[in-house]
């Protein structure tokens, strides 16, 4: 049996084969591979929508101006690298900010438990 554990609001917290973690909310599925990009809504194993962002880049990096991510759901977990240092930002406004002192690409991963996320790059000059 394939299952998917999830939890009160919907996001697959895990999956596999054989007997589901007990206690944890569960349905049985026939999907091959990877569950990253679904969520359950009403009993059902559905696709997560897709995220539509906006990104105001290039930037300028002068350690002030500040690059824009925006339409992030709330609770959007970002993770980043910037001038060698890793960053982990939970997105409670629907947007993020960052700004740098050196010209670089900036490649921004997301991840949202009900939302597909693409990563983005944003770009100081």
């Amino acid at each position: 049996m394939n299952y998917a554990a999830y939890d009160e609001d919907g996001v697959i917290v895990q999956w596999g084969s054989g007997e589901p973690p007990p206690g944890c909310a569960y349905i049985e599925h026939t999907n091959p591979g990877s569950l990253a990009d679904y969520c359950v809504l009403a009993g059902e194993l559905v696709e997560k929508p897709l995220m539509t962002l906006t990104v105001s880049s290039p930037t300028a990096a002068d350690g002030v101006a500040e690059t824009v991510v925006s339409g992030l759901p709330v609770g959007t977990i970002a993770s980043f690298l910037l001038g060698g240092e890793w960053y982990y930002v939970t997105v409670d406004d629907g947007t993020l900010e960052i700004s740098a002192y050196d010209p670089q690409t900036v490649s921004v991963r997301l991840w949202h438990g009900l939302y597909q996320h693409p990563n983005v790059e944003v770009v100081f000059v």
